[in-house]
C-alpha cells in the first residue's frame, strides 16, 4: 500500500511541490541572516521530491519533544515542532534522503535547512527486534549561503521500535504519560488527529499523507496506516 502509484492518488505530491516553492523563497531570506546554518548536497539546496517522506518522531510526541535527535558539528540541532518544520527521510532507488528544516518562532526564516542525499552504503543499518539507521562522519555539502564546498559532521541514530499504540484516553493514566506531557492537556500528541498515542520511538508518515491520503492508500484508519511503516522500512533496507 506504501508504492508511489497509490501515493499518487493522494494530493500528497501536489502538497509536498507547494511546500518545496515556499522553502524555496524562505531559503532565500534565509540566507541573509548571518546565524543560520543551512546544507544541502544540492547546490541550489533542492532537488524534486517525488517519493515518501517519514518522520522520525520521538516516543509520546509533544510539540516540545517532536522529533529524534540530530547533530551538526556535535550541535543538536532543535527537536521541536513548528510550523513548515520537518525532520524526514525518504528513498528512492539506491539513495536515502535525509531533510530537516526548523523555522524561527517569528516564522521569518530557517534557523537551519538541510537537505542531503547518501548512498546506502553510507548508512548504518541494523534490523533485529527494532530497525535504526545511523550515520556518523562527516559529509560532504554545500553552504548554501556562500556557495562554497565543505565538510560537515553529522551523527543521527533514528528508530523504529515495533508499532503499539495506547488509546489516548488510557494513557492518561500512565506514568509514562504524565512524564512525557506533564499535566499537559492530551491534544498535546502529535497524534491529535487520532485516538492514539505512538509509545515508542518510531517513523510517521508525513502529515501530508498521514492526514490526508491513509484512506486512498486502504487504511481504514491512520493507526493502521502507521502501523505498517515497519514493514515498509523492512522492504526500503
Amino acid at each position: 500500500m506504501f508504492d508511489i502509484e497509490n501515493v499518487n492518488n493522494t494530493n500528497y505530491l501536489s502538497l509536498i511541490k507547494t511546500m518545496q516553492e515556499k522553502d524555496k523563497i524562505i531559503l532565500e531570506k534565509s540566507k541573509e541572516d548571518e546565524d543560520s546554518l543551512l546544507f544541502s548536497s544540492f547546490e541550489n539546496g533542492f532537488e524534486s521530491i517525488d517519493y515518501i517522506l517519514l518522520e522520525p518522531r520521538t516516543a509520546f510526541a509533544t510539540p516540545v519533544k517532536y522529533f529524534q535527535n540530530l547533530y551538526i558539528n556535535t550541535e543538536k540541532w532543535p527537536f521541536i515542532w513548528r510550523h513548515n518544520s520537518t525532520r524526514a527521510i525518504g528513498f528512492k532507488k539506491s539513495n536515502i534522503f535525509l531533510i530537516s528544516k526548523h523555522m524561527y518562532a517569528d516564522e521569518s526564516g530557517f534557523s537551519h535547512y538541510l537537505f542531503l542525499k547518501f548512498s546506502k552504503d553510507e548508512i548504518k543499518v541494523q534490523k533485529d527486534l527494532n530497525l535504526s539507521l545511523s550515520f556518523d562522519g562527516d559529509k560532504e555539502v554545500f553552504d548554501l549561503k556562500t556557495g562554497e564546498t565543505k565538510k560537515i559532521y553529522i551523527q543521527f541514530n533514528f528508530i523504529q521500535k515495533p508499532f503499539h499504540k495506547t488509546q489516548k484516553q488510557r494513557a492518561q493514566h500512565t506514568a509514562m504519560y504524565k512524564n512525557a506531557y506533564r499535566g499537559g492537556n492530551i491534544t498535546q500528541a502529535a497524534s491529535k488527529f487520532e485516538d492514539y498515542i505512538v509509545t515508542v520511538p518510531h517513523f510517521s508518515p508525513h502529515p501530508y499523507l498521514l492526514l490526508n491520503g491513509f484512506e486512498k492508500l486502504g487504511f481504514e484508519k491512520r493507526s493502521d496506516m502507521q502501523k505498517a511503516v515497519f514493514d515498509y522500512l523492512l522492504t526500503k533496507l
